[in-house]
């Protein structure tokens, strides 16, 4: 009925099967690529961080324009707001100026008597008179530290590494983070630390105010008998001294 379906990035999921034909009691999931919008004639990409906007903000889209018609060329665009069963919330119509490819106008939407996830569907005609729609996805949530009073929220999310996923993931309300942290990657060689990735995420986490929880995982090759290697999940011997000294400099 609509684009909702629209996404701007893929993710991938691995379950494992032992030896005796059962499942892992875990999957593996990781984020894929991030997929750049093609801005051909138009499109629309919601103004704020991730597309979230607390109940007291007004949602504000921008269309950014490409070449659906020459620059200046006044058209009418109709725009529809769904929700994300496709009932339609709002409509309306905005007399717009063609701008040069690459510019944007802003489009705030108007008060709208539902809350939730929601799709901005935009409707205009091409320089041949053919109709072109794009659309964008939004949300309004509860502003959880105003609700809360401003302690707080008592949510955690899982591997938030950088400043605008912290932004994100602060704005949905979550007030902690764990982070899953090899510890092969800041101790790769006995005495060798490599601290600075994890610094700039522990940096991102609390500008936001949300509080890092970090989980070591993964035992470089030092740190472990010549005849183990990787293995993950499973108890494995290793190098207690060298352990002792590694958290204590971590």
């Amino acid at each position: 009925k609509n684009s909702f379906g629209e996404r701007n990035q893929v993710a991938f999921r691995a379950k494992f099967v032992g030896g005796d034909g059962k499942e892992w009691p875990w999957e593996i999931r990781t984020g894929g690529p991030e997929l750049v919008p093609d801005t051909k004639d138009f499109r629309l990409q919601a103004e704020a961080v991730g597309g979230v906007y607390t109940y007291d903000e007004t949602p504000i889209v921008n269309l950014h324009w490409g070449t659906i018609d020459a620059p200046k060329t006044v058209k009418d665009v109709d725009f529809t707001v769904y929700d994300c069963e496709s009932n339609e919330v709002a409509c309306f119509t905005r007399r717009l100026t063609v701008g040069a490819p690459g510019t944007s106008v802003k489009i705030p939407l108007p008060k709208l008597n539902r809350r939730g996830t929601m799709l901005l569907e935009a409707l205009m005609t091409d320089k041949n008179g053919n109709d072109v729609r794009h659309a964008a996805a939004f949300a309004t949530i509860p502003n959880l530290g105003k609700v809360l009073g401003g302690t707080r929220p008592p949510l955690a999310c899982t591997n938030i590494r950088n400043p605008r996923q912290a932004q994100i993931a602060a704005k949905l309300g979550f007030g902690y983070c764990r982070l899953f942290t090899g510890w092969a990657d800041l101790n790769p060689r006995r005495g060798v630390y490599v601290m600075e990735p994890l610094l700039k995420t522990l940096d991102s986490l609390n500008a936001e105010g949300i509080r890092p929880w970090v989980l070591l995982t993964g035992a470089p090759e030092w740190a472990m008998p010549d005849d183990v290697h990787a293995p993950g999940y499973c108890p494995f011997p290793f190098d207690e001294k060298g352990w002792e000294e590694s958290i204590r400099q971590i």
